[in-house]
């Protein structure tokens, strides 16, 4: 979601945000190789959690960065109505985004509309069938 939007916006508003964009893409999708490490991993393997401390390390340092950079610019370049906007892309996003990591996928904008619905829709049926998601 954020890469089909958010991410989009901030690149919008100039070199700055460019930098920023590609920056934060960058740590997300390192962030995504990680999760899809993790997800392969049983709890007992001797390496899970040393992936989940690297994981919560570079969630941690993302978030940071994304307060830092990411929102100050665009608080002050966007209206309330853009700011409403972008929510309400988001939460119509949230129903069709893949609910798992797919680092091999390109976060360049547009890379993710289509294949990021097709996967969203094939995540959500793997999560039926496995039960991924159910409280117990």
């Amino acid at each position: 979601m954020e890469q089909r939007y958010f991410w989009p916006l901030v690149r919008a508003l100039g070199p700055d945000g460019a930098r920023i964009a590609e920056e934060a893409l960058e740590q997300e999708t390192q962030g995504e190789w990680v999760l899809n490490e993790l997800e392969k991993l049983d709890a007992d393997d001797e390496r899970f959690e040393a992936v989940v401390a690297r994981f919560i390390s570079a969630a941690r340092a993302h978030i940071a960065f994304e307060e830092a950079h990411a929102w100050p610019l665009l608080a002050a370049a966007l209206t309330v109505e853009q700011a409403d906007e972008l929510g309400d892309k988001l939460t119509r996003a949230k129903k069709t985004a893949p609910t798992r990591p797919h680092p091999s996928v390109s976060p360049a904008e547009g890379a993710r509309t289509t294949p990021g619905t097709m996967t969203g829709i094939a995540d959500r049926f793997r999560d039926a069938v496995t039960g991924r998601g159910r409280h117990s």
